[in-house]
C-alpha cells in the first residue's frame, strides 16, 4: 500500500456522508413534489413540458428550483413565437411532506418576425450582419436565438456596439431593428499571460476584422513564451498568420488556414516546426459543432534523446473530424450541463506524410449546482497507435501525449508522469487516461474556493508492438492527486490557483516533493 493511499480511502468514506448531511441541511423544511400538472397548454404537450421542467416526483420544492423550472417553460414557449405567455404556481400539500405543483398557463398570440431593419454598418455588408443573427422574416419569433446572433455579432470582433430593438407592427408580427457601431478594421495589438504549458507569455500582432470585404478575418502575430520559467523546458517562439473565411462560398461553413513557424525547448528536444492547418467548422445547432481538420507539418529535431527514436526530420500530414456538444450554462464559469468532446486524426503516408497513425482522443465532463455548491466530474483519454510495427512508424516524441499540471493530473509537474530516459527527461506516452472531480463554492462575489480529486496515467507501446492500449490492472498503476485552491471569475476565463498534493509520489516523499503550485487560465475542462 503506497503512501498517502489511506487518505485517499478515507476521503471516500467521508465524501458520501459529508454530501448525504449537506443534502438533508438544504432540503431541511423543503417539502417534495407529489406531482406536476399544467392547465390551459394547447401548443406544447403536458408531457413535453414536464420534460422541459426538469422537476420529477420526489425533488425538492425550494423556491429557486420552481422559478428555474418556470423559467424553462417560459423559454419552451418563447421559442415557438408565444413571447406572451403568462404562467402562475400553485401548490397543494400532501401527506406525507409532498406537495402537488399545478402550472397554470395563459399562453397568448403566437407572433412572426416582421420586417428587420440594420443600421449604422460602414464596412460590414448587411447580408453578413442577417446571417450571423440567424433568423429571417416569416420565421416564428424566437428571442433566444436572436439573443444568439447577437452574440455571434460581438464574436466576430467587428462591432463595438450591437443593439437590437423589438417593435410590433401588427396583430402577429414582431419587427427587429438591428443598429451597430463597427471597430476599427485594423489596429496593432499586444497582450501577455500565462498558461500551465505555456507559462508567461507575450503577443504583439497586426489584425485585420475585415480584410478585403466581408468580414474575413486576418491576425498576423509573434508570441514568445517560457522565457522564465526554466527556459530550457518550456521557452517557445511562435510566428503564424490566421485567416478566417465565414460562411464560404455562401453555406454556413467557416474556414480556416493557419501558417506557423515554432521554435520549442523541451527537455528531452528542441524543435524547429513549419504548420499548415486547415479546418472547415459548422454550428450544426445552438449545442453542436463539427469541424472538419487537416495539418501538415515539417519538423527538425535536435539534442533529441536517443531513447526517443525520433528521426531527426519528419513531415507529418494528417486528417479528420472533430465534434463538440456544450449545454452548459456558461463558456467561463459553468454551474450546470454536459461538455462532450470527441475527435479522431489519420496521419496520411502518401504524398508529404512520413508516419502513419490513428489517433483517437475524447472528454466528457459534467457540471451540477446544488445549494451553493458545484460539482464536476470529468474523463478524458487519448490513443496514438501506429499502423504497424515496422520501425519507420514509431510515433515521433512530439506528436505523443505527455501528463501532469494545471489540467491533467494535479500535484505532479507538467509533463512529469509517464516514461522517461536515464536522464529522467519525459518521453511521453502513446495513450493515456484521466479523471478529474471538483468541489467548488463561492467565498465572495468572483471569488470561488475548490478541492479537489486527480488520477491519471500515462501509457507506452515497445516500438516492435503497435498495441498502444493502455495496459491497467488495478487502481495502483493510477497516479493520483488531491488538493484545493482559489478561483477567480474574470472576463477573460477563470483565473485558477492551486496547490496539488501527491497521493502516490513517484519521487521523494517530503512534502516539497510531494506539491506542486498550478498556475493557469480557464477550467480544468
Amino acid at each position: 500500500m503506497y503512501p498517502g493511499r489511506p487518505a485517499l480511502l478515507a476521503l471516500f468514506a467521508v465524501l458520501p456522508l459529508w454530501l448525504h448531511a449537506e443534502e438533508a441541511r438544504c432540503a431541511e423544511g423543503a417539502p417534495r413534489l407529489g406531482a406536476l400538472r399544467f392547465e390551459g397548454n394547447q401548443a406544447l404537450s403536458s408531457d413535453e413540458l414536464t420534460r422541459r421542467a426538469k422537476l420529477k416526483p420526489g425533488a425538492e420544492l425550494r423556491e429557486e428550483r420552481v422559478a428555474e423550472s418556470v423559467r424553462r417553460v417560459r423559454s419552451a414557449y418563447e421559442d415557438l413565437g408565444f413571447m406572451q405567455v403568462s404562467i402562475a404556481t400553485a401548490a397543494a400539500a400532501r401527506e406525507g411532506r409532498l406537495a402537488d405543483l399545478r402550472l397554470r398557463l395563459v399562453e397568448g398570440t403566437q407572433f412572426r418576425l416582421g420586417r428587420m431593419n440594420v443600421a449604422g454598418n460602414r464596412d460590414v455588408p448587411e447580408n453578413v450582419i442577417r446571417r450571423e443573427l440567424g433568423v429571417a422574416p416569416g420565421m416564428l419569433f424566437d428571442y433566444g436565438r436572436i439573443l444568439e446572433g447577437n452574440r455571434r455579432l460581438y464574436a466576430s470582433g467587428c462591432f463595438d456596439f450591437v443593439d437590437m430593438r423589438v417593435s410590433s407592427s401588427s396583430a402577429r408580427r414582431l419587427d427587429l431593428d438591428v443598429k451597430v457601431k463597427e471597430r476599427d478594421a485594423r489596429f496593432f495589438k499586444g497582450a501577455t499571460g500565462y498558461g500551465s504549458e505555456t507559462k508567461e507569455r507575450v503577443t504583439v500582432g497586426l489584425e485585420d476584422l475585415n480584410f478585403f470585404g466581408g468580414a474575413r478575418r486576418l491576425d498576423v502575430k509573434s508570441t514568445f513564451s517560457g522565457f522564465l520559467t526554466q527556459p530550457a523546458k518550456y521557452q517557445t517562439t511562435r510566428l503564424e498568420g490566421d485567416l478566417i473565411q465565414p460562411y464560404l462560398f455562401g453555406t454556413r461553413w467557416d474556414a480556416r488556414a493557419n501558417l506557423s513557424e515554432e521554435w520549442r525547448k523541451r527537455e528531452a528536444y528542441d524543435s524547429d516546426a513549419t504548420t499548415l492547418r486547415t479546418s472547415l467548422d459548422r454550428r450544426l445547432n445552438s449545442l453542436l459543432w463539427l469541424s472538419l481538420r487537416y495539418r501538415f507539418s515539417g519538423t527538425r529535431l535536435k539534442r533529441a534523446s536517443a531513447e526517443a527514436q525520433t528521426a531527426g526530420f519528419t513531415n507529418v500530414s494528417a486528417a479528420g473530424p472533430s465534434l463538440r456538444y456544450d449545454t452548459t450554462d456558461d463558456p467561463f464559469l459553468p454551474r450546470n450541463g454536459w461538455r462532450l468532446i470527441g475527435s479522431f486524426e489519420e496521419g496520411l503516408e502518401f504524398g508529404p506524410g512520413d508516419v502513419g497513425f490513428h489517433k483517437y482522443e475524447g472528454r466528457a465532463g459534467r457540471f451540477d449546482t446544488v445549494g451553493g455548491w458545484t460539482f464536476f466530474e470529468g474523463a478524458q483519454g487519448g490513443l496514438i497507435q501506429p499502423r504497424s510495427g515496422k520501425s519507420d512508424d514509431i510515433i515521433p516524441i512530439y506528436e505523443r501525449y505527455f501528463l501532469g499540471g494545471a489540467n491533467s493530473v494535479r500535484g505532479y509537474p507538467e509533463r512529469q508522469l509517464g516514461p522517461k530516459d536515464v536522464d529522467g527527461k519525459p518521453l511521453g506516452g502513446t495513450s493515456f487516461m484521466v479523471g478529474n472531480f471538483e468541489i467548488r463554492r463561492r467565498i465572495y462575489k468572483a471569488l470561488f474556493s475548490v478541492v479537489f480529486l486527480d488520477a491519471g496515467q500515462l501509457f507506452t507501446s515497445a516500438p516492435a508492438n503497435p498495441d498502444s492500449r493502455a495496459r491497467l490492472k488495478g487502481i495502483d498503476d493510477l497516479a493520483y492527486g488531491a488538493g484545493g485552491g482559489l478561483r477567480l471569475h474574470s472576463p477573460i476565463g477563470a483565473i485558477r490557483l492551486e496547490l496539488g498534493y501527491q497521493l502516490r509520489p513517484q519521487g521523494g516523499t517530503k512534502f516539497r516533493d510531494r506539491t506542486a503550485v498550478h498556475f493557469s487560465v480557464g477550467e480544468v475542462f
